[in-house]
């Protein structure tokens, strides 16, 4: 349920920020009775293989992964 979820949000090679993964993970965890607080790694318990990168924003560049299946 959660894996298919993510990988329709996240199709391969997509670009998102450390932040705002672990929020979807947090969400996703709280919706399916999860108790445990998520990381932004925890994507790769879901198939995901991820590459460390640099986003950039209007205020810098942020902290993020490149997530493929």
């Amino acid at each position: 349920m959660i894996k298919d979820e993510l990988r329709e949000m996240y199709p391969s090679g997509t670009r998102v920020s450390n932040n705002e993964l672990k929020a979807v993970l947090n969400s996703l965890f709280l919706r399916c009775g999860i108790d445990a607080k998520a990381t932004a790694s925890d994507i790769t318990k879901f198939g995901f293989h991820t590459r460390a990168c640099k986003i950039p924003t209007d205020n810098g560049r942020i902290n993020g992964l490149i997530l493929t299946l």
